[in-house]
């Protein structure tokens, strides 16, 4: 009997000490679920990732190596898109430099070169209807004098931020479109798509419905695009899209700008900014948002403002500081941005499997490859699995961004029966690509991420 009783007791303290394991290890997982991949349910078609050159034209050029660090998606994080925010009038424009010249000219041909398509937002003083004829006349000019110096655009922005310093309404709008949309016909340039409306709060005030009300001036517009500000940091599932369901039809939801911190303090650049944040905490903020346009708006095309900050000292306005050192932000939109390329499609992939684990899918509907973004916004690392639906893979490739890695490639994990698990470490975002031994990590920027 004493003996069976220490056995007992031995028994009881065992389990004991694996209740006490299992409750209070780092990596503990009691409420996680499965992230279920399908790739049977298709969303959108993906346009791309990108960033914007600065206010009216004005940071400096980037290099051939800078570029290729933002723009290839072999050596960098592959942005697909380059936005120029022009000031859309000649007197408008600072120095009068207008539709024969454009500052950040050596910059869009670097960008073209590795393979972004350029989008111009324009943004003229008023919405006066006497000067539209006018306003559509520059725009021409403008994509002309583009086109002759090897950088052609695809995409128009009329007018950005319509009440933003001007005098825009929803029917100026659909007057304006109206009149820019045959000038860029008459002129060639009809496979050139205009987009609407670029308010700064997503949709949250209505410059849109005037124009997609009306036929001759919706038959102009490709693409509703939106400014980001409304629900930074993290919407958690939808954001704020308010237009009525269906406002937009078959077109793509664009994202075209937004910069702001977590610390919601303005104390660079006279208060009009944050102060430059490299930190992880903040790649992970903005990963987060991106994950919300994505799979809460089907949203196509994700933009941050600058590609480096136009402020010095260096601001929270661009994707590196103002010397080209990257913040975490850059490498985590290159999670995105490179793998996830144009033409892909967001398929179905359950997107919050456990707290602060955000997941979404991808895939290349010609090749059957696909990617899994997964984000880890815990402080600690978490066990993950995924089950693949309708897709084949033998394994998967993770590149990591966290505290110590930017992009970098790890070790494949074995795909067994459509099904794999892996670690995600603490505070990261890790990219799955199905292909195995993918591109490098970005290189050739000047310095690394400053902590």
């Amino acid at each position: 009997m004493r003996i069976l009783l220490i056995e007992r007791l031995n028994w009881f303290s065992l389990l004991l000490a694996l209740q006490i394991l299992l409750v209070f290890s780092p990596a503990s997982n009691a409420n996680a679920q499965t992230a279920v991949i399908d790739s049977s349910t298709m969303y959108q078609t993906i346009d791309g990732f990108g960033a914007s050159t600065g206010w009216i034209e004005g940071n400096a050029n980037l290099n051939s190596s800078q570029a290729a660090a933002y723009f290839s998606s072999s050596t960098g994080i592959g942005l697909s898109w380059i936005r120029i925010q022009d000031c859309g009038s000649v007197s408008f424009c600072p120095g009068g430099y207008g539709t024969t010249n454009t500052p950040d000219l050596q910059t869009l041909k670097y960008a073209v070169a590795n393979g972004a398509k350029v989008l111009i937002s324009l943004d003229p003083a008023a919405g006066d209807s006497s000067q539209w004829s006018a306003q559509s006349t520059y725009a021409v000019n403008k994509l002309n004098y583009l086109a002759g110096q090897g950088v052609p655009v695809s995409e128009v922005s009329p007018i950005n931020e319509p009440s933003n310093g001007n005098s825009f309404t929803n029917s100026d709008i659909d007057g304006l479109v109206k009149v820019m949309g045959p000038a860029l016909s008459a002129a060639g340039y009809g496979s050139v798509g205009i987009t609407i409306p670029e308010w700064e709060s997503q949709f949250s005030t209505d410059f849109y419905s005037a124009c997609l009300g009306d036929s001759t001036c919706a038959s102009y517009v490709n693409i509703g695009s939106e400014h980001g500000y409304a629900t930074w940091p993290f919407a958690s599932g939808g954001g704020q899209f308010t237009p009525a369901p269906g406002i937009f039809g078959s077109r793509h939801i664009w994202q075209t700008e937004v910069n702001d911190s977590i610390s919601k303090t303005y104390t660079c650049n006279g208060n009009q900014l944050a102060p430059y944040d490299p930190s992880i905490a903040d790649g992970i903020a903005w990963a987060e948002n991106i994950w919300d346009f994505l799979t809460g708006q089907n949203g196509s095309m994700w933009m941050y403002w600058n590609l480096e900050s136009g402020y010095s000292p260096s601001c929270n306005d661009g994707l590196a500081d103002n010397a080209f050192n990257p913040a975490k932000r850059f490498y985590t939109l290159g999670n995105y941005s490179k793998f996830v390329r144009p033409g892909q499609v967001r398929i179905a992939a359950t997107g919050n499997p456990q707290t602060n684990v955000y997941v979404a899918a991808f895939k290349d509907t010609t090749t059957g490859a696909f990617e899994i973004v997964a984000i880890n916004a815990n402080s600690n690392s978490v066990s993950q699995s995924y089950d693949l639906s309708g897709l084949s893979a033998n394994s998967v490739t993770p590149y990591v961004t966290d505290a110590n890695n930017n992009l970098q490639s790890q070790a494949a994990v074995a795909v067994t029966g459509g099904t794999f698990t892996a670690t995600l470490n603490a505070s990261s975002v890790t990219t799955f690509v199905s292909s195995g031994g993918g591109p490098g990590a970005p290189t050739n920027l000047v310095g690394s991420v400053i902590q």
